[in-house]
């Protein structure tokens, strides 16, 4: 009985995230709203609904089902509803109540938000443990991706009534997260050189400079890693391999690079205005 729900309960969380997935649709001009952001609030409409909804559904698995109170436990889904919870009671001391709850229409990040982050990882993440699953969810990216880059780069191809928005940079997130779901589904590496090749030559049609340096980047730092390996019977580069791809090392150097940031911050801004023109067209100011 209980495995027969477990899967009923994997089919309506899959069938969910299939249907959130596409979110995108939000932006296609017959389902603009009327309001200042039109490209985006049918979006934002459907992402808090879908929040709702897992809300809803998860709170009745809490109540009839003992063992799905150990998943409250997990860290980053505490992380991001803890944020939450602490901009909703914030945002009654502001002066902008509805910004602090429901965010900016451009990057999001209210009250609301964050609680759909968190069920979302508190649902989703439980099922996502299947490859079967992860399969099925990448096998939909990879129909999103073809869709809203064909829409995006050829709006209203063949006369169709579709298209989406008006830059294409953001498409690089679909590759990315498409390849890191690809990397979760199989572990040959030749698949895997291939797809992330693939990836390159997305990227490059995209023209967006900050991706392909990323994607260059990863590259070198995967060159690095391989040589570093068959070279391992050298005791010195054996152990420089294990400290530079080390969780410490990664850790670090993330908190380096705000450091960096924070203090560019403080050299090149006056403190007041914005930064000078001359900084501002230098690659210091990325």
């Amino acid at each position: 009985m209980f495995q027969k729900f477990k899967t009923i309960d994997n089919f309506i969380i899959t069938l969910i995230a299939l249907i959130s997935s596409w979110i995108i649709l939000g932006a296609i001009p017959k389902f603009h709203m009327t309001g200042m952001y039109r490209q985006v609030e049918t979006q934002i409409l459907f992402i808090h609904l879908i929040g709702g909804v897992l809300f809803l559904y998860q709170s009745i698995k809490l109540y009839f089902i003992e063992d799905e109170k150990k998943k409250l436990s997990n860290i980053i889904f505490l992380m991001p509803f803890l944020i939450g919870a602490l901009s909703l009671i914030f945002s009654f001391f502001t002066e902008f109540v509805y910004v602090s709850l429901l965010g900016s229409p451009q990057v999001g990040q209210g009250a609301f938000w964050y609680f759909d982050l968190s069920i979302m990882v508190l649902v989703f993440s439980a099922t996502l443990k299947f490859q079967k699953i992860r399969k099925i969810i990448l096998i939909n990216c990879l129909l999103i991706t073809a869709v809203t880059t064909l829409f995006t780069i050829y709006p209203y191809w063949k006369g169709l009534p579709v298209s989406f928005f008006y830059f294409n940079d953001y498409l690089c997130y679909f590759g990315v997260l498409i390849f890191i779901l690809f990397s979760t589904v199989t572990n040959k590496q030749l698949y895997l050189i291939v797809s992330f090749l693939v990836l390159g030559f997305y990227l490059s049609i995209l023209d967006n400079k900050a991706a392909q340096a990323l994607w260059v980047i990863t590259l070198l730092i995967a060159i690095v890693y391989f040589l570093l390996k068959w070279l391992d019977r050298i005791r010195i580069l054996n152990l420089l391999r294990s400290w530079l791809y080390s969780d410490i090392f990664f850790t670090t150097s993330v908190i380096i690079l705000s450091l960096i940031i924070i203090l560019s911050s403080i050299i090149y801004w006056p403190g007041s205005g914005q930064i000078s023109n001359e900084i501002a067209s230098s690659p210091i100011a990325s």
